[in-house]
This record gives C-alpha cells, sequence and structure tokens, in this order.
C-alpha cells in the first residue's frame, strides 16, 4: 500500500485490498463519519472495540467547526491517527469533498492534521463501511461483494477478489445516480430520475411532500396511510431495479446493505431486491447472489477506521 504524505496528512492511494494488516489491539484511533444528517466520531481500538461516541446533526453551514467539536469530545485518550468517512465524490489525493450532492464542498485532510498533529486519512464512506464490513462485519472472509448503504444518500463499494475498486477517479461505485426513471423527480447531483432521488432517506421526505423524515414516512405506511405507502412502494421498487442493476454490472456474489432506511425497513426494502434480482438478473447471479442486512449498525462507518489505517501504512503503534 502506497501513500501520499503532506505534513501529517495521509491520503491513501490505490490499491486497498482485504483482508487488511491487523492494527495492534491496543492502538487506539479517531474515527471520524461524516454523512449528510449526522456527524458521528469514536474512538476505536486496533481489536475493533468503540467508545466514546458522539453524534450530532449535520449543520447546513460551518460543517468543519461541527465535525472539530465531535472530534475533540471523543477525544478521552491518545491516538495515533484520525480516519475520516465522507459522502463522495471525493478529491481523494487532497482529502477534500467535492460536488457531493449532500455536502457542501469541504476540505478536511488539511484543517484536520493543522487541529489535531496527526496523520489524517480520508476516504469515501463506502469504501470505509466495505472494509469494515470485510473485516468485521457480514462480509467478513468474502472476497467478492458489494456494500450498498441506503440512508440520506445511496452509494455502494464493490469489492472483487479482496480489492476494493476504486475507479480512475476513485469514485466507482456511486449507484445512488444510476438513472432509474428519467421522468423522474430531481436529484441533487441536478440529473433528473436518479436511484437516490427515489430511493434514499431524501427522496422518500421529497417525494411525500410533507414534514417528517423516511422513518415516518414508512410508519405512516405501515399504518395504512395511502400516499405513504405509494411512496414508500415506489421507493422499494427503485432499490430493487437498482440492485439488479448493480448484480448484472459487478457479479458480486453477496451484497451486504446498510444505511439507516434499509435498517429501519429490513425485510421489507431487502425482500422486494430479492425477488427482482432472482427474476431478472442475467445468469447464475439470478440464483445465486445473496443480498443480506449489515450486522454493523451505526458503527460500520467507525469501525473502517481500523483497516483504513492499517492499509495507509505499517502499524503506527
Amino acid at each position: 500500500m502506497s501513500f501520499i504524505a503532506l505534513g501529517a496528512v495521509l491520503i491513501s492511494v490505490k490499491p486497498l485490498t482485504l483482508p487488511a494488516p491487523s492494527l495492534a489491539p491496543a492502538t487506539w484511533l479517531l474515527a471520524l463519519d461524516i454523512g449528510g444528517t449526522q456527524i458521528r466520531s469514536a474512538l476505536v481500538s486496533g481489536a475493533g472495540v468503540v467508545q466514546n461516541r458522539v453524534c450530532a446533526p449535520t449543520p447546513a453551514t460551518d460543517l468543519l467547526p461541527e465535525v472539530i467539536r465531535c472530534a475533540r469530545a471523543s477525544l478521552a485518550a491518545p491516538v495515533v491517527a484520525v480516519a475520516v468517512s465522507a459522502p463522495g465524490p471525493l478529491d481523494r489525493q487532497r482529502g477534500v469533498v467535492a460536488t457531493s450532492a449532500n455536502l457542501p464542498d469541504l476540505a478536511l485532510a488539511a484543517p484536520l492534521t493543522t487541529e489535531f498533529g496527526l496523520p489524517v486519512v480520508v476516504e469515501r464512506d463506502t469504501i470505509v463501511a466495505a472494509l469494515a464490513e470485510g473485516t468485521f462485519g457480514t462480509a467478513s472472509g468474502v472476497p467478492d461483494f458489494a456494500y450498498v448503504t441506503v440512508s440520506t444518500g445511496i452509494g455502494s463499494a464493490i469489492v472483487a477478489e479482496g480489492r476494493v475498486l476504486t475507479g480512475v477517479s476513485g469514485n466507482l461505485g456511486e449507484i445512488g445516480h444510476f438513472p432509474v426513471d428519467p421522468a423522474g423527480p430531481l436529484c441533487g447531483c441536478g440529473n433528473r430520475g436518479c436511484l437516490e432521488a427515489l430511493a434514499s432517506g431524501s427522496g422518500i421526505a421529497a417525494a411525500a411532500g410533507t414534514p417528517g423524515s423516511a422513518r415516518e414516512i414508512a410508519l405512516r405506511a405501515l399504518r395504512g396511510d395511502p400516499s405513504a405507502e405509494a411512496v414508500m412502494s415506489r421507493a422499494r421498487a427503485a432499490f430493487a431495479q437498482g440492485m439488479v442493476g448493480l448484480v448484472n454490472a459487478y457479479d458480486p456474489g453477496l451484497v451486504v446493505v446498510g444505511g439507516s432506511v434499509a435498517r429501519g425497513q429490513g425485510d421489507l426494502y431487502l425482500e422486494p431486491a430479492r425477488a427482482a434480482v432472482a427474476r431478472h438478473a442475467y445468469g447464475p447471479a439470478a440464483r445465486e447472489t445473496r443480498i443480506l442486512p449489515s450486522c454493523l449498525g451505526d458503527d460500520v462507518g467507525l469501525l473502517g477506521a481500523v483497516p483504513l489505517i492499517a492499509l495507509a501504512g505499517p502499524d503506527p503503534a
């Protein structure tokens, strides 16, 4: 694994591979998971122990000061590095969120290393989650799988023969911007009918046309609200269509699905996708692909700090 060193900043560079090297169990890292709805921070040990969790709403403005505040609130022990999970697209060379549909452009690596004086690794959230799943979660020991998150947005990461695929610009796997309905709603990326615009938390809330989160809309659907049920049915159908496209494109064998929306829906969200893949995926993938829920919950973006830092260089301990 090679890396670019910019002062104390470590920006990880391809390849990212699993299984990752081990970190010493007593090594502690500061993990930051920056999402469109929430910021999470915690201390994570080389053994995968998560402590001092802090969670705060993602502000619409002045995001960096809130990230730093959360990070400082988690720092209750000496750490050797900072790992940051953030939505793509990323400028991975500089550690900058650039043109994300759910966050403003934001430099992360340089200001965080100035603030903490520690090595910093910034990586796309779905890649961090895939590293976590392949190390601690449902895909542990599996060389070929896809990780998909359905939360404020929708994204994925692909692991093939143990290697995380990153693409030319480092943003391979942005399935949230698969076009599934050319006449569909406007997406945050500027296009219409993207999977994210139909099936993500933000898309569900926008389609409902009333105040409330995707969780509240899903609960109203379960209580028999016809308008809420129509929104959720459309979201599940779009997600199922997106999973057929993912399976046909990458043939991952295993799809691990996480994120707050998918987790809150459970099999209500996953069963239509399984059925659609079984009916419409091409060739053996139709019968051989497994679609399973993540077992790491909200910690997936934090636990990925361990393999991410391990892959960025030698054990800093």
